[in-house]
């Protein structure tokens, strides 16, 4: 019996040791596999999961590269959220920040949406943890610390953009320039998020009630020339 243990113990490369074989880090998996949101709705978790792996620890190392760059004398101009859904909603797009003279243009476009307006607005927290309510984004980006406006407003949330409005198609078109946030600095909105909701914003206080939240994006630094595919 004595042998047949220690022959065993020999036919195994970890017996013994403390440590396991290397398992997949989220780099190797996202370097594998890119998110597309599936049509099988059965899929949609497991995707997401796998995309929020390699997500989750990089808002904050994004905002401290920006800041690092403008320190350098370096500046940012282009910043990108890639939405994906909450729940079994399927609402997913891209949205890009580009630092224009008057400010940052936001634009972008977003599917499966039910037709009619939605609450769109910058989050604090670029946290994609939570998938099945979006509750992990915090609540909207607020550094001056005013209550809850229009996007044209001057006294409003820096996060404040208002409403996009879907069509019939479930797809909303977004285009404007905002004068507020900047990809630099205390205004700076790289590294938060960025949450559609179920419903429209009403603009009452403290954040609208614009009702639950259908997708989630975490701005991060873009190459300033936009890839040709």
């Amino acid at each position: 019996m004595r042998h047949f243990l220690i022959a065993l113990a020999l036919t195994l490369p970890w017996a013994g040791c403390d440590t396991q074989p290397d398992e997949p880090t989220a780099q190797r998996v996202m370097e594998e596999q890119t998110y597309l949101p599936p049509e099988d709705t059965t899929q949609v978790h497991e995707q997401r999961t796998i995309f929020v792996q390699a997500q989750v620890q990089q808002p904050a190392a994004q905002a401290r590269n920006a800041n690092a760059l403008k320190a350098e004398g370096q500046s940012v101009d282009r910043a990108i959220a890639v939405m994906i859904p909450v729940g079994d909603t399927k609402v997913h797009g891209v949205i890009t920040f580009q630092k224009v003279d008057k400010g940052v243009e936001v634009s972008g476009e977003l599917r499966n949406l039910t037709p009619g307006k939605h609450g769109f607005h910058v989050h604090e927290f670029g946290d994609l943890s939570d998938l099945d309510k979006g509750e992990s984004a915090g609540g909207h980006f607020n550094p001056d610390g005013h209550e809850h406006g229009k996007r044209e407003a001057d006294m409003r949330h820096a996060g404040d953009f208002g409403n996009i409005e879907a069509n019939a198609d479930g797809v909303a078109s977004i285009k404007f320039v905002d004068s507020k946030i900047q990809l630099t600095g205390v205004m700076s909105i790289i590294g938060r998020g960025v949450v559609v909701h179920a419903g429209e914003d009403k603009f009452t206080q403290p954040s609208g009630d614009a009702g639950g939240r259908v997708s989630l994006g975490v701005i991060g630094i873009a190459k300033t020339e936009k890839i040709e595919k």
